[in-house]
């Protein structure tokens, strides 16, 4: 926890936002005056979304209200991306009543679609990439949650499966220094999720490398590069299949 409020300082440099939405706003944010002067326990209480509106809040809306989230992008100060993560949406209201939301997937994977990754090509300004690659990464986890996933037939899930190959395959082809080991990880943990769910298998793995293997799927464990690549390719070979 000490590490994820620690590297939120940081991150609340950032200067721009990700959402245009005007149905509610945040009463503060990093480039507000008071920002500085306010304990992270006092900001993450005014950053809560009023009971009267948030429940009126459409939900393409609350998407992106969540995504603009001020300490959302906190979650990559974890060793452990989910479990970072967990607690970030844990401490805002407006997460709590997203999940709830009968129509939460189609709405998430609408604002993952607009997510225009090869349009960083184009941005110079590194926090702006590095804040947009953390944003696809929160957003993948998003996608791989069982509570999410259970809501997907075998159509959907193949359709989402194939937008995120095709989404990892665009920020590889970037070769930007910014989509780093964080990016590839959290791309393949979502891709072997949707493969996972849909019966496939990987094999060839030696028995060090299935315990690795096991503790990525269940809660995205820290694992080699050379395992994320064999993951990689067993996946790729059964999209190809499908």
């Amino acid at each position: 926890m000490k590490k994820i409020l620690l590297t939120s300082l940081f991150l609340s440099l950032f200067k721009f936002s990700f959402c245009q939405t005007k149905i509610w706003d945040y009463p503060i944010k990093p480039t507000s005056p008071e920002w500085k002067s306010l304990s992270t326990v006092e900001k993450i209480k005014r950053l809560q979304i009023p009971d009267d509106i948030k429940s009126r809040i459409p939900t393409k809306d609350l998407v992106e209200i969540c995504m603009d989230y001020p300490y959302l992008l906190s979650f990559t100060a974890s060793n452990n991306p989910v479990e970072g993560l967990s607690i970030i949406i844990g401490g805002f209201n407006g997460f709590e009543e997203l999940s709830n939301r009968p129509d939460f997937f189609s709405n998430i994977f609408e604002f993952y679609k607009s997510l225009k990754i090869l349009e960083l090509n184009n941005v110079n300004d590194v926090i702006e990439r590095i804040g947009l690659h953390y944003l696809v990464c929160a957003t993948e986890i998003f996608l791989s949650d069982s509570k999410v996933l259970n809501t997907q037939n075998r159509e959907v899930k193949i359709s989402t499966l194939k937008l995120l190959f095709k989404r990892y395959k665009e920020e590889k082809a970037l070769q930007d220094e910014s989509f780093g080991y964080l990016g590839k990880m959290t791309s393949i943990f979502a891709i072997n999720t949707y493969t996972g769910s849909l019966g496939h298998k990987i094999a060839n793995l030696d028995a060090e490398e299935q315990g690795a293997y096991d503790a990525f799927t269940r809660r995205m464990a820290y694992i080699s590069p050379s395992v994320l690549d064999k993951i990689l390719d067993s996946s790729e070979k059964f999209i190809n299949d499908l």
